[in-house]
């Protein structure tokens, strides 16, 4: 029942922010934010888990929709540069940054060359299972599965 309280407070929250935000010149996202930051912050507010894979489907295309359909056309057409570069651009931007990190904070995480990493230059795979590398000295969990799969020949 706690749940379902905050959602309606939440709600009550987001429909008063609009106005509020209109009468006080501030954004109403600025507002909810603030709002939100301010719910988290109150002790007696009960924790909410919500789960990751409801997200993407229930809670993202309603904003989508909604900012879709108070974008103009005319507006589109005139701003078409920055949102293909934040679109696009920022994808590739973030994925090598991602990379970067990666790359410098797990040991071992070694990045194939950039004529190695396209899938049209890699070498078919063999029919027959390749053995366990470095012999015998499989250990662990990893080796049960490796072996368990069929991808060791010892």
């Amino acid at each position: 029942m706690g749940q379902f309280v905050l959602l309606v407070l939440v709600l009550l929250g987001a429909l008063i922010t609009v106005p509020l935000g209109e009468r006080l010149g501030l954004p109403a996202p600025v507002l909810m934010t603030l709002l939100g930051i301010l719910l988290a912050v109150l002790p007696f507010v009960p924790n909410v888990d919500v789960p990751p894979g409801i997200v993407l489907p229930l809670l993202l295309p309603p904003l989508l929709y909604a900012a879709a359909r108070r974008t103009s056309w005319r507006e589109f057409a005139a701003n078409w540069r920055p949102i293909f570069l934040l679109a696009v651009a920022l994808v590739f931007v973030t994925t090598a940054a991602v990379a970067a990190v990666a790359h410098a904070l797990v040991p071992g995480c070694r990045r194939p060359p950039p004529w190695r990493s396209a899938p049209w230059s890699r070498r078919p795979t063999r029919s027959r299972p390749r053995p366990w590398p470095g012999g015998s000295g499989c250990r662990g969990a990893w080796c049960r599965c490796w072996r368990a799969r069929g991808c060791s020949t010892t």
